[in-house]
């Protein structure tokens, strides 16, 4: 069960970890608004600001650029009703090397609220000022305090249901965490158990996190065990895995590319939070997207996500639980997805305050639940989604129940699962029969059977033989049948009748063709040519191979096919007396041909076996 978390890793890297502080007001009778928002410097290439602001009554926003007409910034949303808000500001890159401005100005019970923007050009660098925290190109990163070994976050049981209109599936798994003597998360580890045998896990997924200068590696190693690929044998499959994090000056996430191309980035708001992130897959273009997420008092409370076929828009509410740090963000739990590292360690932004109570998202609808220990730690979360569409309807529910502390958690056995593979006998039997009676044989000139016994051996020692049979039928003919269309021909060419040459050849079907094989075997006649035609799909099997982790195919054993397959007797061309037509007299003559097609030489020939070719030919006289 790969995908335990419920949330698209989309909106994963949002939340990181840590809290957020208040700032001076500058206070009008009904607009309350931040004095760091009144103005902003932006680099060129920033895309996005936010502006959080609180009235008492209805408000309006509107942009004035006092620089460079053209449209290169714009606010969402415009108006709203009296509180806390967040505005989003976005901009276009600035590519000249001139900074440009614009005033955003809120509105609201005859009072305004200037707030500058500037958008610095190419080049123009504003000094770092650590006293400044309000400034995009150096958003501040969450400081996340210091957890005492007994309350680090340690491993998680986690139990899945999903619930059909006809029934529902469970499915169980676990995760460990590993940190360091400073307790920074190093590795955290994924077991899924099976579904039939519960005390066995059927995949894990083992990641280890390398922090260098400006770089978080995360390596993973994974191995799964499919219960239904061969034969009720369950095979594993395995790979490794890396993803690089890139981070920016503050320390947080910049972006990362996955090994396959696909790549996301995130723009933040001064204060750490996380303004942006966009997604892009060359590809698959179609899966390209980008989210914009809004924040109010600490949380977000919504994400719009528009990609190349929707627009959608996430939103959230909130418990009054803080949400804590225990090594990592609890909340990823809740909203992310434990895969994405960059929020386990809390380096995607500021996280949310509190813990999330619910999440509507188009026609689904998730509420979170918490239970805590006697330390107020959170003890057990517990998710439930119910989803309707034009189908139908569905429920899926999560519980999660969460140690601390020190401890040893032993790692349970695989479920048994195919080791090796050999072919320890093979061979060609000179029959043919019936799957459903194998006692009933068929022996015949143009047909055998392939086989070969195939030994496997299971993780926990266990053996089994079993014994491919592949048959082979081959039936040379031409594209008319043996009875050919007539012929005209010249009286010298009928006197002199006569099979010139045979030949047998392989008949190239494309590069990429692994079967079936096409052979034709050609009669050559002085007057007339004769193509004998057939099909052969050369018997295979497949045997695991463990180096590669994947079933290999084995070429079985065949009877030699060749030239000498075919006998062939002196052709006879009789005279049937004269003839017309409309135009005129002709002579008419038969010919016949009569050959042997023998690939199986433990059969003797019977007379039944001898195929003849036939076709009347014709020596006009006008």
């Amino acid at each position: 069960m790969k995908k335990l978390f419920i949330f698209s890793a989309l909106i994963t890297l949002a939340l990181g970890g840590g809290s957020c502080s208040d700032s001076e007001t500058d206070e009008f009778q009904n607009i309350l608004i931040p004095q760091d928002n009144l103005s902003a410097s932006i680099s060129a290439d920033a895309l996005s600001h936010t502006i959080g602001f609180e009235t008492t009554q209805s408000w309006t926003a509107s942009v004035r650029e006092t620089s460079r007409a053209e449209s290169w910034i714009s606010i969402n949303p415009t108006s709203g009703d009296a509180g806390k808000h967040t505005i989003t500001v976005t901009l276009t890159e600035n590519e000249t090397t001139e900074s440009r401005q614009a005033v955003v100005i809120i509105s609201c019970g005859g009072e305004s609220a200037n707030i500058s923007i500037t958008q610095r050009g190419v080049g123009q660098d504003e000094p770092e000022d650590p006293d400044a925290p309000n400034d995009p190109d150096n958003p501040q990163k969450p400081e996340h305090p210091d957890v005492a070994p007994e309350d680090r976050l340690t491993w998680v049981e986690t139990t899945y249901t999903e619930v059909y209109s006809d029934g529902s599936s469970t499915d169980k798994s676990y995760m460990l965490f590993e940190y360091d003597a400073e307790g920074l998360l190093t590795g955290y580890d994924q077991y899924d158990y099976d579904s039939e045998q519960t005390d066995k896990i059927n995949a894990s997924y083992e990641r280890t996190l390398k922090r260098s200068e400006g770089k978080i590696t995360d390596e993973e190693k994974w191995f799964e065990i499919d219960g239904s690929s061969y034969e009720g044998m369950p095979l594993p499959n395995s790979g490794e895995y890396a993803k690089e994090y890139r981070l920016n000056a503050s320390g947080l996430v910049s972006g990362y590319t996955d090994p396959d191309g696909a790549s996301q980035t995130f723009t933040y708001n001064a204060d750490g939070t996380l303004a942006r992130s966009e997604y892009r897959d060359p590809s698959y273009p179609e899966a390209n997207s980008t989210a914009t997420l809004t924040w109010q008092d600490g949380n977000i409370v919504s994400i719009s996500t528009i990609d190349g076929r929707d627009n959608e828009t996430t939103t959230f509410s909130y418990t009054e639980h803080l949400n804590p740090w225990n090594g990592i963000d609890i909340g990823a739990f809740m909203i992310g997805d434990a895969e994405e590292s960059a929020m386990l360690l809390g380096i995607s932004g500021t996280t949310v305050k509190n813990l999330p109570a619910s999440r509507q998202d188009g026609n689904s609808t998730t509420t979170y639940t918490y239970t805590f220990d006697a330390e107020g730690r959170v003890s057990t979360i517990v998710t439930e989604e119910n989803w309707q569409d034009g189908g139908g309807s569905g429920s899926e529910r999560t519980e999660y129940t969460l140690h601390y502390g020190p401890q040893t958690v032993s790692k349970p056995d695989y479920i048994p699962y195919l080791t090796k593979q050999e072919v320890v006998d093979e061979g060609t039997l000179p029959y043919t029969f019936l799957e459903d009676n194998p006692d009933e044989k068929w022996y015949g000139v143009n047909a055998y059977t392939s086989y070969a016994k195939i030994r496997s051996t299971m993780s926990d020692g266990r053996t089994n033989e079993k014994i491919e049979y592949r048959q082979i039928n081959i039936n040379p003919s031409t594209q008319e049948g043996p009875v050919l269309g007539y012929l005209y021909i010249t009286q010298d060419e009928a006197d002199n009748f006569r099979l010139v040459s045979t030949s047998f050849n392989e008949i190239p079907l494309g590069e990429n063709v692994i079967n079936p094989h096409r052979f034709v075997y050609t009669l050559e006649y002085n007057c007339f040519t004769v193509n004998l035609e057939f099909d052969v799909f050369y018997p295979s099997c497949t045997v695991f191979d463990p180096a590669t982790g994947e079933q290999k195919t084995h070429w079985m054993p065949m009877l030699p096919l060749d030239k000498n397959c075919f006998t062939v007797s002196e052709p006879e061309l009789r005279y049937m007396g004269e003839n017309t037509d409309e135009n005129g007299p002709m002579s008419e003559y038969y010919y016949r041909q009569e050959y042997l097609f023998q690939v199986n030489r433990d059969v003797e020939p019977t007379e039944y076996d001898y195929q003849l070719l036939s076709r009347h030919m014709y020596v006009a006289h006008y």
